[in-house]
């Protein structure tokens, strides 16, 4: 690596990019073969997702990826082994995303971004959009269609204003723009996305 992209890497800020497992677990049917052969959990949705992650991966994303999980022994994680692991801590789904952030900067990581996997069916390109827009924001988001947060990344300074937010409650987006604005904090809004349609993409290449 030359000097210049040296000093480039040493200039750009660590970012954790965290995959909430059990948002979309639910979407897998019940008869999954957890405990098949590996022929069988081969042709999982599960095994489909992460194989897309994998391809999509970028040795210079300038970026580490973990994935929560419910359990670390889950039989479907087909992420690469360069992916790192954390269990979810906390009962409510809020609680686990705070402790989320929590733990990714307790670890030394200046930002977190945490998302569902499924976003990759979004938009191509989503994760080269999303790092190259912390050049200007400190706060980045994508809305749902109901207002609740699907994706959120924010800088270690900031969370502390948002750890009790409730990014899976309907219209909590208008709430987050609104603090924003009133703070003067940089913050992108990324296209919107419906996650009944992505999950119907989803469905559609793994079928293909």
């Amino acid at each position: 690596m030359d000097s210049s992209k040296v000093f480039q890497y040493q200039k750009m800020k660590t970012t954790l990019i965290a995959l909430f497992s059990n948002t979309w677990n639910v979407f897998w049917d019940e008869n999954d073969p957890k405990n098949g052969s590996v022929f069988e959990r081969k042709q999982t949705p599960s095994y489909f997702l992460c194989n897309q992650w994998k391809k999509l991966i970028n040795p210079d994303l300038m970026a580490e990826i973990a994935v929560f999980q419910d359990s670390l022994s889950d039989p479907l994680d087909f992420y690469p082994p360069n992916f790192r692991r954390f269990k979810q801590v906390g009962e409510e789904f809020q609680d686990k995303i705070r402790n989320l952030f929590e733990l990714g900067f307790e670890k030394g990581y200046d930002r977190i971004l945490f998302m569902d996997p499924l976003l990759i069916f979004h938009f191509d390109n989503l994760l080269e959009d999303v790092l190259s827009n912390w050049a200007k924001n400190t706060v980045l988001f994508i809305p749902q269609m109901d207002g609740k947060v699907a994706l959120c990344g924010m800088e270690e300074t900031h969370f502390w204003d948002w750890q009790n937010f409730n990014f899976h409650k309907n219209e909590e987006v208008v709430e987050l723009i609104s603090d924003c604005n009133a703070k003067k904090i940089p913050f992108k809004i990324m296209p919107s996305c419906d996650l009944k349609e992505i999950e119907l993409n989803f469905y559609k290449k793994f079928n293909s």
